[in-house]
């Protein structure tokens, strides 16, 4: 079974990364970010256990984010992934902001979890 980021570490160690990502003048207009990525544990990936960690401005969109996490998993295009706060999905033009507003941690984070799934078979 996978752990979640905010299963590992207390709120309290949470809240502590939070004011110092805070207390940083550069981060003054961004959000933080932790996506648990939530692959089939049947199937073998380096991804397994892991967790994605940004810096959002509150401004950008969330398919913003969407293309960034692609990225960085390495994602083919035959695959869809899904961004889920909380168990629920959200529109990919709302705003990191207004996401973090509705559905940010106790800690002040934005904590989310990436599925993956196949949509169009395997060649």
């Amino acid at each position: 079974m996978r752990q979640r980021y905010e299963d590992i570490h207390s709120v309290d160690v949470l809240t502590l990364q939070f004011q110092k990502l805070q207390s940083k003048t550069d981060f003054q207009d961004r959000v933080p970010v932790i996506l648990n990525v939530q692959i089939d544990p049947l199937e073998p990936s380096v991804h397994e256990n892991r967790h994605l960690k940004y810096m959002m401005r509150t401004d950008q969109s969330l398919a913003e984010l969407y293309e960034v996490t692609r990225r960085k998993l390495g994602i083919h295009e035959s695959e869809a992934i899904f961004i889920s706060w909380k168990g629920h999905m959200e529109c990919v033009s709302r705003t990191i902001g207004e996401i973090y507003q509705a559905y940010k941690h106790e800690s002040g984070m934005l904590i989310g979890d990436v599925h993956r799934e196949q949509t169009f078979g395997s060649c």
